[in-house]
C-alpha cells in the first residue's frame, strides 16, 4: 500500500504498529482501519456517520476500485497504453470502413459504367428493331402494291381472253355459215367457171373467160367488159348476124380471132 493510506478516524497507518489491522474502503470514499470498523455501528461510516458499505482493501479488490490505490505514474502509463490501444482499434476500423466505402464507390462506378453500356446496347437493339420493322413494313407495302398490280393485270388478261373467246365464237359461226350446202354449191360453181377459162354453155367457144358474167335464158350476158358486151349483143340477135367466133371446119386460132393474121397478110 502507499504511504498515504491511513485511517480517517484514528489516523492509524498500516505499518505503524506491530499489530496488523485490515483497512476498509467505504462507499462514501473514506478509509477506516479494522479497529475503528469493528466499533462503528453496522452499515454506517464512523467518519461521516452516513449509511455506507465497506470493502476490505487487498489484492481481490475490484479493478475499478484498485486504480484509486495504484501509483499515478503506472496508472498514467497504463492509461496511455489503453488510450493507444483504443485509438489503434478505432483507427483500424475507420480505415476498414473507408476502404469498404471506396470499394463500394468503385463498384458503384463500375456498375454505373456497366449500366450505361447495357443502356447503349439496349438502344442499339431498339434502333435495329425499329429499322427492321420499318423495312418489313416497306416490304409489305411493296408486296401489297405488286399484288394489286398483278390483280389488275389478271383482270385485263381476263377481259382480253373474253374478247378473244367472243371473236373465236363469231369466226366459228361465220365459218359454219360459209360451209352450208348452198354456199358450198355456189362457191364450187364459181370456181368451176374460173377453172374452165374460155368454155361457156351453148357449145360456143370463147377466147376470153366470162366468169364475171351470168348465163340466163336467151343467152343474155351482162358484164362490165366491152368485149363481153359485144359478145352479149351478138348472142341477143338470135343468129341474125353470124358470130365472129362460130365453129367452122378450119380451126380458128387466137390470132385469127384477134385479126392479127389479116393485118400481117396485108
Amino acid at each position: 500500500m502507499g504511504d498515504w493510506i491511513h485511517c480517517n478516524v484514528c489516523i492509524r497507518m498500516p505499518s505503524q504498529d506491530s499489530e496488523q489491522y485490515p483497512f476498509y474502503f467505504t462507499s462514501c470514499g473514506h478509509i477506516i482501519c479494522g479497529k475503528c470498523y469493528e466499533t462503528a455501528p453496522q452499515g454506517h461510516c464512523m467518519r461521516c456517520n452516513k449509511q455506507a458499505n465497506a470493502v476490505k482493501i487487498n489484492r481481490n479488490l475490484r479493478s475499478d476500485l484498485q486504480m484509486y490505490f495504484r501509483n499515478p505514474k503506472e496508472l498514467l502509463e497504463q492509461y496511455v497504453k489503453n488510450l493507444n490501444a483504443v485509438l489503434d482499434f478505432q483507427s483500424s476500423h475507420r480505415q476498414h470502413l473507408q476502404k469498404a466505402r471506396q470499394e463500394q464507390a468503385g463498384s458503384s462506378h463500375e456498375l454505373l459504367i456497366n449500366l450505361q453500356k447495357s443502356q447503349k446496347k439496349a438502344m442499339k437493339y431498339v434502333m435495329s428493331a425499329q429499322l427492321a420493322m420499318k423495312q418489313k413494313t416497306e416490304r409489305e407495302r411493296k408486296a401489297l402494291a405488286e399484288k394489286d398490280s398483278l390483280i389488275r393485270e389478271i383482270e385485263k388478261l381476263r377481259h382480253h381472253a373474253q374478247k378473244l373467246e367472243q371473236m373465236l365464237a363469231s369466226n366459228s359461226v361465220s365459218r359454219n355459215s360459209l360451209q352450208s350446202p348452198h354456199s358450198v354449191g355456189r362457191r364450187d360453181s364459181i370456181a368451176s367457171i374460173e377453172r374452165s377459162g374460155g368454155s361457156s354453155s351453148g357449145g360456143f367457144a370463147t377466147s376470153t373467160p366470162i366468169s364475171d358474167c351470168l348465163e340466163t335464158d336467151g343467152f343474155k350476158l351482162t358484164g362490165g367488159n366491152r368485149s363481153l358486151s359485144r359478145v352479149a349483143a351478138a348472142f341477143s340477135r338470135s343468129g341474125i348476124e353470124p358470130s365472129p367466133i362460130a365453129l367452122s371446119a378450119a380451126a380458128i386460132s387466137t390470132p385469127d380471132m384477134l385479126g392479127l393474121r389479116k393485118r400481117s397478110e396485108k
